[in-house]
């Protein structure tokens, strides 16, 4: 010990002396992360268990889709397997221009189905990302690369990104984030263009990935750290051309990003004109909101029970919310980050409150806290009133702000401990947050939190171990803090401790959730002879399925995006994002049916306890001429066909008057329509017809679908409140539609733009910066 701290006694003063531990070499912290992400996720990765709930239902199924898509050369504007039709590329969540979505193509290249191992292991691999980047923030705020592991273990296994595996995509950005915001704020403190450019880049990536409330947040987090920085920047700067590099500094990331995200804001924008729009009100806004005794779960993280992948039946989350108990205000609330970061986190607080980044990191903490809050909080009411913010629901999402602040701070708070060796006010206050952990973890072993907060029997023994698991994970952290602090035991080896020790502890906690023992690929197989009937055949046949039944009985004959798995073409689907108009209003289902184009339906035998899939005889084709039109108003349309018996078979419904086609009732006898090409973007059909005729599509109307007859572009109008047709003039004909986006045009050409601009704009100020002033270096030695 005598390498770390030496003291003398002269005239009764002690002098401490203190070594900077020597850093962990980068190759062994690389591995030490690559470690702590297998021994998390191994059994995930040798397949013994899987990840579940979105990720079954909508990730992997849109991944699917998406990848099987690129590999075979395509850009899937349009999904014909869901709702009946609806964008695909629009949908932000897809994240289809994410760099590692796009990775997952590789492994469809042969055409079979996208293996869930290669999903899992990319989430997977963002884990270790997040570790990487965030051991590169703390390593910038001269946390010691052991205060570093604290950091970066800390946050990346914290249970907010361990839950929100299930929405993959916010995982995505909170990986990216700490490196966007070490090279944000070190374009400040260094005056580098060339850093901010960075920041822009990465950040522009992470956005790609596709969760606008994630976009929101995260944007916000920057700003804050944007305003903090300028404060500092500012100082004693008068010059107009000084403010005008500042304002550089801080808005060039948040343009470029924008930039690069255009490719697909610009279609998701378009889309969102004709999505359902779900009016969110400042109640329905506070859902999800954090409660304040939730606080407790910093240190108890099962104080109101718990919910596990491999457990789902014997859930013991207890917790209501506006009188409500359901299971997903788990993961939309809990956010544990460790028992250890949460003690030396508040302890580098209480010492280091006269630094910077220790202020910077304590806004972060508590404007994610007053904000998760929800309604009554003053800043979400605040923020509640600006765009977007009021859009959203489940402010808890925000207490990443906390997990990332309390996990740098925990970083911090070590090195505190170690570099005020012998120092007694700095025991003190590592003492005091102590002290409160341990009550904390006393009254829930003791069993005072269950009876105060009425918990379930089911829910007791759960709070109960949880308080006795953090009793004990206390007493060694403040054991070990002690012996750090008193120059006992080096930094090194309390750091390499420490840092296994806040694993093992979120390991324990958090490991379990994402173990779901069923295969989502299993739960996606299909007979191969009901697969065989239920596929369509473009061009000759071509139909849909209605696979989910509401009367007599709620029963789902597969899953609800079976058809971006197999091919199938279901009226039926699982999206958060829905057009406004995809259901015709009318009162028979056996005639929504026909128009929805439903070869299969499926109808369960309740005597029998059997099920099955039965062939309609009365379905319409998928394109079909009519002799004659109604013409209501867009305001009317859906009253007018809820009202209106109509035979749809010679009749359609428009919003628009026909330009050249009249009503004409011999029509149908002299006609005749064939599919010739049949794909998710575009189809072509021969048509014949002896006078002028609406032919009408079962295909769901969408702005950027075109259409062409003869290769001349012909106007599409609105059909039956949700389909298209378009008039023909009498004669043979090829009639083309094709879905042709004016939006991801203009969108490409921004993003484009964006990234060789910044490109340049990179080498230009790497040259201006960077290179010259490693020349000054070289020169001076």
């Amino acid at each position: 010990m005598g390498n770390m701290a030496k003291t003398s006694r002269k005239r009764e003063k002690v002098v401490v002396v203190v070594k900077e531990t020597k850093p962990i070499p980068f190759w062994l912290v690389f591995f030490i992360f690559i470690a702590t992400t297998f021994i998390f996720f191994y059994d995930q990765i040798l397949m013994n268990s899987f990840f579940w709930e979105d990720f079954v239902e909508y990730v992997f199924p849109v991944q699917s889709y998406a990848a099987k898509a690129f590999s075979r050369g395509q850009i899937p504007f349009w999904n014909p397997y869901t709702f009946a039709g609806m964008p695909f590329l629009a949908d932000i969540q897809v994240g289809f221009f994410y760099v590692f979505n796009r990775l997952l193509s590789l492994f469809t290249l042969t055409g079979n189905n996208l293996p869930v191992l290669a999903l899992e292991l990319i989430i997977i691999l963002h884990f270790l990302i997040a570790q990487l980047n965030m051991y590169v923030l703390a390593r910038y705020f001269k946390i010691s690369s052991y205060g570093a592991l604290i950091s970066a273990i800390s946050y990346s296994f914290s249970m907010f990104l361990v839950v929100h595996i299930i929405h993959p995509m916010i995982v995505y950005h909170l990986a990216w984030l700490p490196l966007v915001l070490y090279l944000f704020l070190r374009s400040f403190d260094e005056d580098k263009i060339y850093f901010s450019i960075l920041s822009g880049l990465v950040l522009g990536m992470a956005l790609l990935s596709g969760h606008p409330q994630t976009t929101l947040y995260v944007v916000t987090l920057l700003g804050i750290a944007g305003v903090f920085q300028l404060v500092f920047y500012l100082k004693g700067k008068f010059k107009l051309t000084q403010i005008l590099r500042a304002v550089i500094l801080f808005f060039l990331p948040f343009l470029i990003a924008v930039g690069i995200f255009s490719v697909q804001y610009f279609p998701s924008k378009e889309m969102s004109k004709y999505a359902q729009r779900n009016e969110v009100s400042y109640q329905k806004a506070t859902e999800g909101a954090l409660q304040f005794k939730q606080i407790y779960t910093a240190i108890v993280p099962k104080l109101f029970g718990w919910v596990e992948g491999s457990k789902l039946e014997n859930a013991s989350f207890y917790l209501r919310f506006k009188g409500e108990l359901q299971t997903h205000f788990f993961w939309e609330t809990v956010y544990y980050f460790g028992v250890t970061s949460a003690i030396l986190g508040l302890f580098a607080a209480l010492v280091g409150y006269s630094l910077r980044y220790v202020w910077l990191m304590i806004i972060f903490v508590v404007f994610g806290f007053l904000f998760s809050l929800g309604g009554g909080s003053p800043l979400f009411d605040l923020l509640f009133n600006l765009p977007y913010f009021g859009i959203f629901r489940n402010p808890a999402r925000m207490m990443f702000f906390v997990v990332l602040g309390m996990s740098v701070l925990g970083g911090l708070g070590f090195d505190f401990l170690w570099k005020n060796a012998l120092k007694k006010e700095a025991l003190v206050k590592f003492l005091i947050p102590s002290f409160i952990a341990f009550v904390l973890a006393v009254l829930a072993s003791s069993g005072w939190f269950a009876d105060t907060f009425n918990a379930p029997l089911v829910a007791n023994d759960v709070i109960k171990d949880s308080g006795s698991f953090a009793l004990v994970l206390i007493l060694i952290v403040v054991t070990l803090g002690i012996l750090l602090n008193r120059a006992v035991l080096p930094p090194a080896v309390a750091g390499a401790i420490i840092s296994i020790l806040c694993f093992i502890d979120l390991y324990l906690v958090g490991a379990e959730f994402n173990r779901n023992p069923n295969n989502p690929e299993k739960a996606y197989e299909l007979k191969p002879e009901l697969k065989a009937m239920l596929t369509p055949k473009p061009p000759n046949e071509i139909f849909r399925v209605s696979s989910r039944l509401y009367e007599p009985i709620r029963f789902m004959a597969m899953q609800r995006n079976q058809g971006l798995i197999d091919g199938i073409m279901l009226i039926d689907g699982y999206n958060p994002l829905i057009l406004e108009r995809v259901l015709p209003p009318l009162n028979s289902t056996a005639q929504v049916n026909d128009l929805y184009n439903v070869r299969y339906e499926v109808k369960v035998d309740l005597e029998k306890g059997t099920w099955g899939f039965f062939e309609r005889s009365s379905y319409l084709p998928r394109a079909w001429f009519v002799d004659s039109s109604i013409v209501v108003s867009e305001k009317n349309i859906h009253d007018f066909m809820r009202k209106n018996q109509i035979d749809y078979r010679k009749t359609v419904v428009l919003e628009k008057q026909p330009n050249f086609v009249k009503n004409n009732i011999d029509t149908l006898n002299q006609n005749s329509v064939a599919c010739l090409y049949y794909s998710e973007n575009y189809f072509k059909y021969l048509v014949k017809i002896s006078n002028s005729a609406l032919l009408v599509f079962s295909e769901i109307w969408y702005p950027e679908w075109k259409a062409y007859v003869d290769g001349m572009p012909f106007e599409i109008f609105r059909a039956n409140y949700c389909f298209r047709a378009i008039e023909v003039p009498k004669g043979e004909h090829i009639v083309e539609m094709k879905f042709v986006s004016d939006s991801f045009l203009v969108g490409s050409y921004i993003s484009i733009f964006t990234i060789v601009l910044s490109l340049v704009g990179l080498v230009v100020f790497y040259r201006i910066e960077i290179g010259k002033h490693i020349h000054i270096i070289s020169k001076k030695s």
